[in-house]
């Protein structure tokens, strides 16, 4: 999937970049991760940035439902999820950094870390997933998603952007979590044990 195209500079409103560095413990082990960042804030607010995550609550909930039907509890992290949500609406330009060696911009296909609207974009993108495989919105929250077996719940999925908890039946892993880690690029996976956010 392309996240941008290099054009010409021909005196577009551009947004800077920012590499954010930071020290992260990846299989236990001490590592740094750096990601380029756009600074959103350059950018006119003129369009939606709300992105239903998951409440407080509703994690309960699915914890709740998850021990009382003796599930196991899981987790799964998307991996880079900015990248993978639904493609941007509105041309925004970005101004590489120094490293990229060139006098082009970048003219952005996907929300990229630091834009104002890019966990809504994620969000849009997981929603379209999980109710293209029958899953259930949460009416009183967006963040949660069930699915049913002759009336009888068989699986429950909460989402705060990239991070997501689930549980349910063996065919509920089969028919929905499989083709959902198919259709994402996955970072870590946990079972029953894990800090979640």
């Amino acid at each position: 999937q392309q996240i941008y195209e290099e054009i010409p500079d021909k005196g577009q409103s551009c947004i800077s970049v920012k590499w954010v560095i930071k020290p992260k413990i990846i299989d236990g082990k001490h590592s740094i991760k750096a990601r380029l960042c756009a600074r959103g804030f350059e950018e006119p607010q003129f369009f939606r940035t709300d992105s239903p995550t998951c409440s407080r609550e509703g994690i309960r909930i699915a914890l709740t439902t998850i021990t009382a039907n003796i599930w196991k509890l899981h987790s799964i992290d998307v991996k880079s999820a900015f990248l993978q949500g639904k493609e941007i609406e509105r041309s925004v330009y970005l101004r590489p950094p120094k490293e990229a060696k060139t006098n082009n911009i970048w003219h952005l296909k996907k929300c990229v870390y630091g834009l104002a609207d890019a966990c809504r974009y994620c969000y849009l993108q997981v929603k379209e997933v999980l109710t293209s495989l029958k899953g259930n919105i949460c009416p009183s929250d967006q963040g949660i998603f069930t699915w049913y077996e002759e009336n009888s719940i068989s699986g429950i999925i909460t989402c705060f952007v990239d991070d997501i908890i689930w549980g349910g039946t063996e065919s509920f892993y089969k028919n929905i979590v499989e083709k959902f880690k198919n259709t994402f690029k996955i970072g870590s996976e946990s079972i029953e044990c894990f800090t979640f956010l």
